[in-house]
């Protein structure tokens, strides 16, 4: 047997004999009662003073299950101390079921045969009702039954008689028929503390490899967050040599060569550029700072940068107007609307794309339309994975990486804006962004733009 089998048979066996104590309340609550139940019916036909003296002893080895149990439950054994308090257990149960022995052999009265069938009646009753909370501990029920059974089994052959002696057989057959019943208890109740520790097993181990997989991937996003500024200078000193080269070669037969060149850069620049806003976020390495200011600034913003880039691909582009102020951070609100309008015109064909604003309660609701083709409702969700991209199965990175919307999604929860997204195919889509109103002040201070933005 390896270290693991030996681990979890200790386990198993810890477990059982903590269910043997669990429920000794209801086998104590249940001995008492059976113990006043047979009390109360036999008086008057059998001696008084045997019946006290009976019920002071059940009393004591009530007292000591208790005292067992209390002294268990205070102490929590660990595996190594859980068998001698399953042995001492059994030992007080082998108390109990010699006190119900005693009073099947005791007070039976062969003349009354409704004793004799009531003194049936209880003991099958308690051998039976505690096979379910015995069996945990197979000696426990097996010192119980036999100390229970086989005087009464006794007292019915020395009586004699056919008929004595025929129920003398059926009492020792229930009894090996309990004690059978309660080894396949036992094998079952092992099977399914078995299949419990092993699920947790399990399910820590799985958990443990979660954690580590976390940690790992906050420990790259904190690397790439922490040489962002070391990754992005280097590109963007390539744009300005590619620059420099397309001007001196300009007219040359050359020339078609750097423009490709200078595109492809372009690319790479906005590729790592998403990759590294994305890992800030991830990392936890931004802080926002929120002020009041009025919304139409970005508004205005936005459509002087988005109009041309529209029209190139034949589509309107619209900000409405709106005097309203929010409290936010500038920039970041700023590039989570930005990214929803590139998302828009890049999965727009024709038609346009609005944005807009729409006071609800003490929030402004910030909300970019487009008549693109629009996005099934199976898919509201996955669109704000990163990585995860519609209309783009071959991966082709002239069509980006798929971060937008989960820089968007990742800014939401750093803000503590939401974002909502309705949408019908064929129609097009609404994203909206969810800020608290701010209060307008006379005079508004530079915006708070926030570092990671401005550090390409």
């Amino acid at each position: 047997m390896n270290t693991d089998d030996a681990t979890l048979k200790s386990a198993m066996f810890e477990e059982r004999i903590a269910l043997l104590f669990r429920h000794a309340p209801s086998g104590l609550a249940g001995n008492l009662a059976a113990s006043l139940v047979l009390v109360g019916l036999l008086w008057g036909h059998v001696p008084g003073m045997w019946l006290l003296l009976w019920l002071g002893a059940v009393l004591v080895q009530v007292l000591a299950r208790g005292l067992c149990m209390l002294g268990y439950r205070r102490r929590k054994p660990d595996r190594q101390n859980s068998l001698d308090w399953g042995w001492r257990y059994t030992l007080v149960l082998g108390l109990s079921g010699s006190l119900w022995g005693i009073a099947g052999f005791g007070f039976f009265r062969g003349d009354d045969p409704a004793i004799v069938m009531f003194l049936v009646m209880i003991l099958a009753g308690a051998v039976t009702a505690s096979i379910g909370s015995l069996s945990a501990f197979y000696p426990a029920y097996f010192l119980f039954c036999v100390a229970a059974i086989a005087p009464f089994a006794l007292r019915l052959a020395i009586e004699g008689g056919a008929f004595y002696w025929g129920m003398c057989a059926i009492t020792l057959v229930f009894l090996l028929l309990n004690l059978t019943n309660g080894r396949t208890i036992l094998k079952t109740l092992e099977e399914a503390i078995r299949l419990r520790l092993e699920n947790q097993a399990m399910a820590q181990a799985l958990m443990r490899q979660k954690e580590i997989a976390e940690e790992a991937s906050v420990a790259k996003s904190k690397f790439l967050a922490a040489a962002s500024h070391d990754l992005r200078q280097p590109v963007h000193a390539l744009q300005l040599f590619i620059d420099v080269l397309q001007h001196d070669l300009s007219g040359s037969r050359h020339a078609r060569v750097v423009k490709n060149i200078k595109s492809a850069s372009r690319g790479l620049e906005d590729l790592l550029n998403s990759l590294l806003d994305f890992s800030k976020i991830d990392a936890a390495a931004i802080r926002p700072v929120k002020v009041d200011f009025p919304v139409s600034e970005v508004l205005d913003r936005l459509e002087n940068e988005y109009v041309q880039k529209a029209e190139a691909k034949e589509l309107r582009f619209r900000a409405m107007p709106c005097r309203l102020w929010v409290r936010s951070d500038q920039a970041l609100l700023e590039r989570m609307l930005r990214n929803l309008i590139e998302n828009a015109i890049s999965h727009t064909a024709e038609g346009g794309i609005v944005v807009g604003c729409r006071r609800r309660g003490e929030r402004l609701r910030l909300e970019v339309w487009d008549t693109g083709l629009g996005i099934p409702s199976h898919l509201h969700r996955e669109i704000f994975h990163e990585f995860y991209q519609l209309g783009n199965p071959e991966r082709d990175r002239a069509k980006g990486l798929g971060l937008g919307l989960a820089i968007v999604d990742g800014l939401a929860r750093l803000l503590d804006h939401p974002v909502a997204l309705a949408s019908r195919p064929g129609k097009g889509s609404v994203f909206s962004v969810e800020v608290p109103l701010g209060a307008p002040v006379e005079k508004m201070a530079e915006p708070a733009l926030s570092h990671w933005l401005n550090s390409h």
